[in-house]
């Protein structure tokens, strides 16, 4: 399966999702809904990775035992000082404990320069065709948009590695053991073959955005720890998100659209907003297990060391794999639609 092809992959998933209905919820005149979205959500909280993972009742921790079993986003450690690590490093770190990164799936400084903002929260002013008449309940800080993911850099094996190629190392380790890619540095860019290649076939090593690692790195997505090449493919899925409720309230007869205000149409909010923006979190989370989206430069270092990620010279595209009893089998389009299968839509 090439690299690029995934993409449609998950715009196909959400435009088969159920489609959003009125029916879905109850006909108030009003719902109290207050959406958590920075700069947009009559919530106002700022969201944040602490929130993510500690906040009751629905963050990360509050919610370990579902996010898990009942929504497949994975374990929940608990997290613990960075003393601990520095004194057990690389012989603490297993599957279900490792150094922990809340990460948002949709990233919260992100989602609010995105159109679907429409969709779920009242404030925002910028289409110009509908605006809600208040806030869906949708919460960036939600667990159902939380996936938890280990750093390096607390290890007391980073702290005394002498090289980035040192540092690399444990890095890799750290993603066998814990079987998930690691949290921290620059997510990889628009990973086309001329930009990953230069990185990771010309020996250079990775590094580490410097504001990283000084508390949870989710906080710095401003210092570029999200990039082009991870909020290409979630603009893509917000897209289509956004285009599923519009295609709803344009046709709806059932008092979807309240009154027309200032040249726009008023909408009540949907509570299927929040399930399709749920389900782009867990797109994003697939597809990071699967290599076909890059949380940081590690996570594709690593893939292309296992062979996950393999350049293909004669078509000039890089191809992904996985695991298999006789080594390495592409894969395929049903492989990941099995996967995003394991939770409904």
């Amino acid at each position: 399966m090439e690299l690029g092809e995934s993409v449609g992959v998950g715009i196909a998933d959400v435009q088969s999702a159920e489609k959003p209905t009125c029916d879905h919820q109850e006909s108030k005149e009003t719902y109290g809904w207050k959406a958590r979205v920075n700069g947009w959500g009559a919530d106002g909280t700022k969201c944040s990775g602490e929130n993510l993972y500690k906040e009751e009742p629905n963050g990360m921790w509050p919610l370990r035992v579902g996010h898990q079993k009942d929504m497949s986003l994975g374990v929940v450690p608990e997290k613990k000082s960075n003393a601990h690590w520095a004194s057990v490093g690389l012989d603490g770190v297993t599957e279900s404990d490792f150094p922990l990164q809340a990460h948002h799936l949709i990233p919260k400084n992100h989602l609010p320069r995105h159109p679907v903002v429409v969709w779920l929260c009242q404030k925002w002013s910028k289409d110009g065709k509908f605006q809600l008449a208040e806030d869906t309940e949708y919460n960036t800080d939600h667990a159902n948009n939380g996936y938890a993911m280990p750093d390096a850099l607390r290890l007391k094996e980073w702290k005394s590695a002498a090289s980035d190629g040192d540092r690399c190392g444990v890095a890799f380790r750290v993603m066998d053991l814990t079987k998930v890619q690691l949290h921290q540095g620059s997510h990889a860019a628009d990973l086309d073959p001329a930009r990953i290649r230069a990185i990771l076939e010309s020996g250079q090593m990775p590094t580490v955005t410097p504001a990283s690692g000084t508390g949870d790195s989710d906080d710095f997505e401003d210092a570029q720890i999200h990039d082009a090449g991870y909020l290409n493919d979630i603009d893509t899925w917000l897209g289509a998100v956004a285009k599923r409720i519009e295609d709803h309230v344009r046709f709806c007869t059932a008092g979807c659209k309240t009154s027309e205000s200032g040249g726009k149409t008023l909408v009540r909010p949907l509570a299927d907003a929040v399930r399709l923006m749920d389900r782009v979190s867990y797109i994003a989370k697939v597809f990071m297990q699967m290599n076909l989206l890059f949380a940081c430069p590690y996570g594709a270092a690593y893939a292309k060391s296992r062979h996950l990620l393999q350049w293909d010279s004669a078509a000039g595209r890089y191809f992904i794999y996985k695991d298999s009893a006789t080594g390495p089998q592409e894969l395929t389009v049903a492989d990941v639609q099995q996967a995003l299968s394991a939770r409904s839509r």
